[in-house]
């Protein structure tokens, strides 16, 4: 899909209210490993795999938070489809997830390599079957208090147009791999994106990075 924006960034678009409300919801659930492969607020069939994802999760359900938090996460959202000309349809707001990336001087150091949020395979959420199509994270910890785990994303567009007719070969795709900038880390900023964009936060080298992640979804495109 062709898209004007693969990114929307809201800077500081969160209060210090409005963080302090997500620690609070957040308090009430323990940390867990991380596992690919797991149903959204169900880890129980999924894997720990070191070599694709190292950190650490809670997962909330979205009406444990205020009502004005909810609202204020749905305007958001829909503002960055309104302003990237995101035509798609959502209606269902998935299990939310806080997660954290530490740094712990060894192999261990969180990271995320890249991935995408969708899959062919549908969600079945209170008999509904339904695809993800808009992911967005809430940036919950102060820029300063870590170094490393940048959030970066790929423009397909510009993947796929430089391929050649005949022996592809390696494809150096460097300039399609684009990093948020810092306004984008600051404490409270919302990014949204489509959920088929491939991403990764890459290696804390120092710190913790804390963030909000969650997925909107809606029917099937077909």
């Amino acid at each position: 899909m062709i898209l004007r924006n693969y990114i929307h960034i809201q800077p500081q678009y969160f209060s210090p209210n409005d963080l302090a409300q997500i620690t609070t919801c957040a308090n009430n659930h323990e940390l867990m490993d991380a596992k690919v492969g797991a149903p959204t607020g169900d880890d129980a069939d999924g894997k720990i795999e070191n070599e694709i994802r190292s950190s650490q999760v809670k997962w909330i359900l979205p009406h444990e938070f205020p009502k004005e938090f909810q609202d204020k996460l749905h305007a958001g959202i829909m503002r960055a489809h309104e302003e990237c000309g995101w035509t798609w349809d959502i209606f269902y707001q998935q299990a939310i997830q806080y997660t954290v990336y530490k740094y712990n001087g060894d192999s261990s150091d969180g990271f995320y390599t890249w991935h995408t949020d969708a899959s062919p395979e549908l969600y079945n959420e209170n008999g509904q079957w339904l695809q993800r199509k808009t992911s967005w994270v809430i940036q919950l910890s102060n820029p300063e208090d870590y170094e490393g785990g940048d959030f970066q994303y790929i423009n397909p567009t510009t993947v796929f147009d430089r391929l050649p007719q005949h022996h592809i070969g390696n494809i150096d795709i460097t300039d399609a791999i684009h990093t948020v900038p810092f306004s984008g880390k600051e404490q409270g900023s919302l990014l949204v994106f489509p959920s088929f964009v491939h991403h990764q936060v890459q290696k804390i080298t120092r710190g913790e990075r804390r963030s909000l992640v969650g997925w909107a979804c809606g029917e099937n495109y077909i």
